[in-house]
């Protein structure tokens, strides 16, 4: 298929110093593969392959590394001003360190561990009609299913307000807000019942932000 759809993208292909099974391999693999693209591959010793690439590619502009003439004004011959080398990254680039609100070192948060085959649910009593509830949240790793439950008061039945889904909330946190229009007690609803063997570390932070509080900022 990809191939037949975008023929034009493969180039040219180089295999150097291949191992000694890869023309068994190789073998299954060609009667899938359409002349023109098998015409693209070139199977190289490690003495030849330089010259197979001087064939395609002006040697003066080629990086004296690969066979080539050229080099950086400083000589150098791996051509750090064109290449991209690899290199370590700086950890201040780490998106985990990053996150703000929701890191797992926020001093904010609280944590708890969620077992196996088990559901961690957080109840919230509102008291004023059109106060928003806010949440945050995060596991240390793997995703978490999360949903959003009300009933008027202890006694009284449960009723689904946000729908149990699956949240990949591993790397970036989940944050969400409702506003109630009812009094009552609100019930965010952490779901590892599907996880037959690993338990997961909840990091969450919960606030409610009082409508006249609200109304009165905004004027």
């Amino acid at each position: 298929m990809y191939q037949d759809n975008y023929p034009e993208t493969l180039k040219a292909a180089y295999l150097v110093n291949v191992p000694s099974y890869f023309s068994w391999v190789f073998n299954i693999f060609k009667p899938f593969l359409n002349a023109v693209t098998l015409s693209k591959i070139k199977i190289c010793k490690t003495d030849e392959w330089q010259d197979e690439i001087k064939k395609i590619v002006d040697p003066k502009v080629l990086p004296a590394f690969l066979g080539g003439l050229r080099t950086d004004p400083d000589g150098n011959p791996k051509c750090n001003t064109l290449v991209n080398w690899d290199s370590k990254i700086d950890t201040s680039f780490y998106l985990k360190q990053n996150m703000n609100p929701g890191g797992i070192d926020d001093e904010s948060m609280k944590t708890t561990t969620i077992q196996q085959r088990s559901v961690f649910q957080l109840p919230v009593e509102i008291k004023t009609t059109g106060t928003v509830l806010k949440w945050v949240f995060r596991t240390k790793e793997y995703n978490i299913r999360f949903g959003l439950f009300y009933k008027k008061d202890k006694k009284s039945r449960q009723e689904e307000i946000l729908p149990v889904e699956n949240v990949d909330c591993q790397v970036i946190p989940e944050e969400n807000q409702f506003v109630c229009e009812k009094t009552g007690i609100y019930i965010l609803y952490f779901d590892n019942s599907y996880s037959w063997m690993t338990a997961k570390q909840l990091f969450y932070k919960i606030e409610t932000e009082n409508p006249n509080v609200i109304e009165a900022n905004n004027n």
